[in-house]
């Protein structure tokens, strides 16, 4: 999210208090560009002369959403919505406030852009966002699906018939009975038999945090505070090169296996340009403009591929290191899967790490 929350006394993260982010209107002010100027220059105790640099022109702010004022300098606003400030990016996109609870009774919401609803999300409840979904309150049963993150200030409680997707990551109090698919990281204070799917890591957090029952498939691991209860509820934690990491690969192999044939192809078209070039034949400038460009956004998007299929590879030998942690107390019952491999927790243990050693899941003391 934008923005990080407050740590609360027992370690926990305050996720009702957090400002999740920041609203403009169209043709605010968002930022003024100050010229560099001449240093000037000073003494030591000495009085030695210290010469002063004089400043550097920066570059102009890049981003979307906003326009430069003909004085150069002033950057306004395009339109009414969500301030973020992204790796050195402004990033301003539409947010549609919803002042009251969402309900069936509300129809579906589908925003290209950013949602923010006031209150709560009951039963029937359907928003759909390019962008990031903030709820102030609570969601029951209900359909989320964001392009971007999700934020549950309160938390979900349904009879597993609340079902959230994200791009990015998803984040609330507490969840129970949720189902929760994300390619970026899980994070709540409290998460009880819920389904969670995600790229990322699940984390729980503060002294009274606990992953209790349902079922965690975590490509890049589990971070818990607490671990099942003394009734050894069963809950069941895959990590590593599980199905969904073998989901991701085989859907990054098969997008690569289309480039590739996208690429033969411009390139045979590319190698008859060249023959007819080089007979003296007439070829027109623009078709010759169109294949180079295309060849070479699909280069482009072939290594980036290529880089995203070695960044899963090597995130997941990394995060093999330390895969699953338990802060607090593990209880019995509990079952961890780490690369396929299964270990089950048959008594209570405190303050653990499950990982990987010659093939064999082994619990290391922290």
């Amino acid at each position: 999210m934008p923005r990080i929350p407050a740590p609360l006394p027992d370690g926990g993260v305050d996720y009702v208090n957090i400002e999740a982010f920041e609203m403009v209107d169209e043709g605010e002010k968002i930022a003024v560009y100050h010229p560099a100027g001449k240093g000037t220059d000073g003494k030591n105790i000495y009085n030695e002369t210290i010469h002063a640099d004089n400043g550097t022109e920066q570059k102009p702010l890049r981003g979307e959403g906003f326009v430069i004022a003909p004085d150069g300098v002033t950057y306004l606003s395009k339109m009414s919505g969500k301030f973020e400030y992204i790796n050195g990016r402004i990033i301003i996109t539409n947010m549609l406030v919803v002042r009251e609870d969402v309900t069936a009774v509300t129809g579906k919401l589908e925003v290209d852009g950013s949602v923010y609803v006031m209150g709560s999300i009951y039963s029937g409840g359907y928003i759909k966002a390019s962008g990031d979904i903030i709820i102030e309150r609570n969601v029951e049963a209900a359909r989320l699906i964001a392009g971007g993150n999700v934020m549950i200030k309160q938390g979900s409680c349904s009879k597993n018939d609340c079902f959230i997707e994200a791009a990015g990551e998803v984040s609330g109090k507490f969840f129970e009975a949720a189902n929760i698919n994300a390619r970026g990281n899980v994070k709540a204070n409290y998460i009880m038999n819920s389904n969670i799917n995600t790229m990322g890591r699940v984390i729980v957090s503060g002294k009274k945090g606990v992953l209790l029952g349902g079922r965690i498939c975590a490509v890049n691991g589990i971070d818990t505070y607490n671990l099942g209860n003394s009734s050894h509820l069963r809950t069941l934690m895959e990590v590593g090169r599980n199905e969904l990491y073998e989901r991701e690969q085989a859907r990054h192999a098969e997008t690569r296996e289309q480039l590739l044939v996208e690429l033969s192809a411009l390139e045979t078209g590319w190698s008859k340009i060249l023959q007819l070039l080089s007979s003296g034949k007439e070829v027109s400038k623009d078709t010759v403009r169109k294949v180079h460009a295309t060849m070479e956004v699909k280069n482009k998007e072939l290594a980036e591929l290529d880089a995203e299929i070695s960044k899963l590879a090597n995130m997941t030998d990394q995060s093999m290191n330390a895969p699953v942690y338990i802060r607090g107390k593990a209880y019995e019952g509990s079952v961890i899967i780490i690369n396929t491999i299964k270990y089950l927790l048959s008594s209570e243990v405190k303050r653990v790490i499950f990982k990987l050693r010659d093939k064999k899941v082994v619990m290391v003391t922290l």
